[in-house]
């Protein structure tokens, strides 16, 4: 499988890389591509291996790899930030960040939508549920019967 490189994930930013980006660039994609193999391996999956049997996976496996890259960049030390505000008299500055779960500043992350493109995670419930319970008017009761 051939690697996207710089050039590929430039295209795709709405912006010219900033002065040092192409580095940390050229770093998230390998960090990505590991990332990606990483979560075949824990499922008992060898990624050369799938893609030999599943020849869609390589061109997921791009996309995904873009997004992951994309994203990072874009997002740079903003992860998780939910808001930002600044006074400009007495100069007042304050962010506050939300601990979503996430991992911290300067990775790529996978989401589920990730997951799912590439196959690793099927549709299915968040959470288990018990039997259906019908209401009472769909169970058959004689009133009569003794």
């Amino acid at each position: 499988m051939e690697k996207l490189s710089v050039d590929d994930i430039g295209v795709m930013m709405p912006r010219p890389f900033l002065p040092g980006e192409t580095d940390r660039c050229r770093a998230l994609i390998d960090l990505a591509y590991e990332r990606i193999e990483f979560e075949f391996a824990r499922r008992g999956l060898v990624l050369r291996d799938e893609i030999v049997s599943k020849p869609w996976l390589t061109t997921a496996v791009k996309i995904v790899v873009r997004t992951m890259v994309v994203e990072s960049l874009l997002t740079g030390v903003n992860i998780n930030m939910v808001s930002v505000s600044s006074t400009t008299g007495e100069q007042s500055d304050s962010a506050t960040f939300a601990k979503t779960g996430t991992e911290g500043f300067g990775g790529v992350f996978l989401t589920e939508r990730m997951l799912h493109v590439l196959g690793l995670l099927h549709i299915r419930p968040r959470y288990r549920g018990g039997d259906f319970v019908p209401f009472p008017e769909s169970r058959r009761v004689n009133l009569w019967s003794g």
